[in-house]
């Protein structure tokens, strides 16, 4: 069986949230499709690599009582410039979501174009959702989402980390947008001093 890529810490952050009444929404499938689907009433998963959809899409087979929704969307041009993802590049990807006519209560954010799609799903948010962005504490590029979001919650801890949003009531002034360039809004700084920066973060919200 395909286990859920994520350390215990970075998935029970999840876990809390999820019941039978949740509908949500993943960008980048896995063991995550396969195991959050039997919690929850509703799933929608997007997967732009072709090998891999099909993986999973065998193994979703075993679970036919899941409602799950699962498609796959290629990449529109590769990324050749070696910075974060564009629009450009990953168009389809991030704009699946206007396919379903859904709103959604979590979404894990862990596939490509994480920026943007965080900010995609935006107007497809229920009141109260929450979004989860895996790797998020030490990819600091992910950390303009906060224009948006408010980090409520994270595991710093860990190999890869994970932050829990919640949509803020006043977004920052001039927020970015889908246009976003692949090598703006870029930071550097060592996974120590990003552990420490949202550690501490976290703990003035909790």
């Amino acid at each position: 069986m395909i286990q859920t890529w994520m350390d215990f810490r970075e998935k029970q952050l999840i876990l809390n949230e999820l019941n039978s009444d949740t509908v949500m929404l993943e960008w980048g499938s896995g063991g995550s499709t396969l195991e959050f689907s039997t919690i929850v009433d509703k799933y929608y998963s997007i997967e732009h690599n072709v090998e891999w959809y099909n993986k999973i899409s065998e193994e979703l087979k075993k679970y036919p009582l899941n409602d799950v929704t699962y498609r796959l969307v290629h990449q529109n041009e590769e990324n050749t410039k070696g910075f974060q993802s564009e629009y450009f590049m990953f168009k389809d990807y991030i704009n699946e979501v206007d396919n379903f006519n859904q709103k959604f209560d979590v979404v894990l954010i862990d596939g490509r174009a994480r920026r943007l799609c965080a900010k995609k799903v935006i107007p497809y948010l229920n009141e109260n959702a929450v979004v989860y962005i895996h790797d998020y504490v030490l990819r600091t590029p992910y950390w303009v989402v906060e224009d948006y979001y408010e980090l409520v919650d994270c595991v710093v801890e860990t190999e890869q980390t994970i932050g829990k949003f919640r949509l803020k009531k006043q977004f920052v002034e001039n927020p970015y947008e889908l246009d976003l360039k692949g090598n703006e809004r870029l930071m550097e700084m060592s996974d120590e001093e990003s552990r420490n920066i949202k550690g501490k973060q976290c703990k003035l919200v909790l």
